[in-house]
């Protein structure tokens, strides 16, 4: 688990094209508190994945924080590859079909 938590905040992060101290100060959330987030020290709550998301702008982030870490998160919804992730571009529109689990992950609305 402590590796998937690292590369879904991190990677959100990374995408969004922000750097940790612009992130964590539009979160209200010191530096550090950011860096347990993305390593995979502490896993952030589900509002703070929410903000995570919209501050992002990756709607997946959300999906992916819930199949994950939350336990009816793990019961109901498929297990996410991280992989999958670059097939899904939210800022482009997709012009081959996109995988079952893309679009499960455009279904989430912030």
């Amino acid at each position: 688990m402590k590796q998937n938590c690292r590369n879904i905040y991190r990677l959100a992060r990374y995408m969004a094209g922000l750097d940790m101290m612009t992130a964590s100060i539009e979160l209200e959330i010191s530096y550090r508190m950011l860096e347990y987030y993305e390593h995979g020290d502490i896993i952030p709550s589900s509002l703070m994945a929410k903000n995570m998301a919209k501050l992002y702008k990756t709607r997946w982030l959300l999906y992916y924080h819930l199949a994950l870490n939350d336990d009816a998160g793990k019961q109901i919804l498929e297990r996410p590859r991280i992989e999958d992730i670059f097939l899904y571009n939210e800022k482009a529109p997709v012009e081959r079909e996109a995988p079952s689990r893309a679009k499960k992950i455009n279904l989430i609305r912030l």
